[in-house]
């Protein structure tokens, strides 16, 4: 009789089912409803390759119902994150991309100078916003449109007989 393996990911497939749960609960938080079917029907599909794993068995079997849970997991979750934030796919994309970039580069400043090129004098950050204002002021004409003509007063509706009207109300 061959060896049935059947691994237990539990742990993961109760907190997305409590979420799940805590959604139908407080139907506010779910701001992105297809996401939070199609969340739920990954969560039904590990299950049912859960149960596959363990009544057909098997060694090779097992391991790739396993994989095609967790596979449904990890694509549940985000599902849910979706759902949760109203983000959509490419929008919950961009936010992790920029979170990796973050946590390789860390955190910093919008300007970073490195060394001030030769001939300036290097600025201190104090200064830097006060001098960066006084140049983007050098040099601009704004033009001030005070004349703008006033709009025509609406017509007064014609009134209307009060025979033509399609229903009489009196």
């Amino acid at each position: 009789m061959p060896e049935t393996v059947v691994f237990n990911l539990g742990d993961a497939k109760v907190a997305l089912v409590g979420f799940i749960f805590v959604c139908i609960v407080f139907p506010r938080i779910v701001r992105n409803k297809h996401a939070f079917y199609l969340a739920v029907l990954a969560i039904l599909g590990g299950m049912f390759f859960q149960m596959l794993a363990a009544i057909i068995g098997g060694a090779g079997f097992g391991r790739v119902c396993t994989v095609l849970n967790i596979v449904l997991d990890m694509f549940a979750l985000a599902l849910l994150l979706m759902a949760a934030g109203g983000l959509s796919a490419g929008e919950l994309a961009a936010d992790i991309g920029r979170a990796f970039e973050v946590l390789r580069k860390g955190e910093q400043p919008e300007e970073q100078e490195v060394m001030p090129i030769q001939g300036q004098v290097r600025k201190s950050p104090a200064n830097a916003a006060a001098a960066r204002a006084t140049d983007d002021e050098e040099g601009r004409t704004v033009y001030v449109i005070d004349d703008l003509p006033k709009p025509p007063k609406p017509e007064k509706p014609a009134e209307k007989d009060k025979d033509q009207g399609p229903i009489p109300l009196e």
